[in-house]
């Protein structure tokens, strides 16, 4: 699986990422680019950075397996939802 998207399932990408509409999922505000050779899709700052990072810092090192898979659970159901 490639971490790089062609134009066309980017385009696509965007297009659903626009249309979704969830508490779990940030809304899209746009796009960006000429930063670099990549196009950046452009969400809302999260003060906790995403979940990989907060998991990772040393005040929730204390957290147990079964609490940090309770904490990926919750995120993981806004993957199952309809549009």
């Amino acid at each position: 699986m490639s971490l790089y998207f062609t134009p066309q399932q980017l385009d696509l990408e965007i297009q659903i990422w626009h249309t979704l509409q969830h508490e779990n999922v940030l809304p899209l505000h746009g796009i960006a680019s000429g930063f670099g050779h990549y196009t950046a899709m452009v969400s809302p700052w999260m003060e906790n950075g995403s979940l990989t990072i907060f998991l990772g810092r040393e005040e929730q090192a204390t957290l147990s397996t079964l609490d940090r898979l309770r904490l990926v659970s919750r995120h993981h159901r806004c993957l199952f939802f309809d549009v």
